[in-house]
């Protein structure tokens, strides 16, 4: 199935659901805890499928920033890769870590990871197109990148050690702001190690072309792993692109 295919899928069974999940509320505190004994059944309000062309225009508008964001990065990676600057970047990477791709997978997904405990994951999406270009120039295919920001960031969220959502959410449980972080605190690492393990396995399957990869690595200039050849012009395209981005998403979020 294409992606337009399985969103349209995704879209028709949440429409299906809305028929079949009864609906309820907690009353509201107002700054007090939530009681058990607040949460009443309210009158189920199915969404039609007449209702949802309006619904996805609606979508549309309210997150256009996050769109066009990601349609305008999407560009100046493509601009990064006919410079040379994404190859000679990771050329640069390649030689410091001294050939281990390891280093540079794991590297990334905990960066990735750290980043989204404060800041809210769809924000990092906007690095997406970066990573996908530059895991695609190191050998992997675009899932590679796409999981080191997703699934990294994806870790944090599930966890939470010190989201502002789960503090929120504690208070409102009549609970200390900081309850049971520690036991997320090691499920964030032991989730971790476990994704960039599987990222790991994965991408060197695509590397040493033992799956396809889907999907299959685009064809890029042939990267010189020696190191050689980078210059400031090719620091500055990439410093420039970067810094651009963290301002974006940081006041963004």
């Amino acid at each position: 199935l294409s992606a337009t295919a399985l969103i349209l899928l995704f879209i028709l069974i949440a429409v299906f659901l809305t028929y079949m999940i009864p609906a309820g509320e907690f009353a509201p505190g107002f700054g007090e805890p939530l009681s058990v004994d607040s949460f009443v059944w309210t009158e189920r309000r199915p969404v039609s499928l007449f209702a949802i062309p309006e619904l996805i225009v609606q979508s549309f508008l309210e997150n256009a920033t996050v769109i066009f964001t990601f349609f305008f990065v999407g560009g100046s990676v493509g601009i990064m890769v006919q410079t040379g600057a994404m190859q000679k970047l990771v050329s640069w990477l390649l030689k410091k870590a001294k050939g281990r791709h390891f280093l540079i997978i794991a590297g990334f997904t905990c960066i990735f990871t750290f980043l989204s405990l404060n800041i809210a994951a769809r924000y990092l999406v906007s690095f997406v197109p970066f990573m996908i270009a530059f895991f695609v120039t190191l050998g992997y295919d675009a899932i590679t990148g796409l999981a080191v920001v997703l699934l990294g960031s994806a870790m944090s969220y599930c966890t939470s050690p010190t989201g502002l959502m789960t503090l929120t959410a504690q208070s409102y449980v009549d609970l200390p702001p900081l309850s049971g972080a520690g036991f997320r605190w090691v499920c964030l690492l032991v989730l971790l190690a476990l994704t960039v393990g599987y990222i790991y396995i994965y991408a060197e399957k695509v590397r040493k072309k033992k799956i396809g990869g889907c999907p299959p690595p685009k064809k890029l200039p042939k990267l010189d792993e020696s190191g050689e050849g980078t210059s400031w012009r090719d620091g500055m395209i990439i410093g420039i692109y970067l810094v651009t981005i963290g301002f974006c998403v940081y006041y963004g979020s």
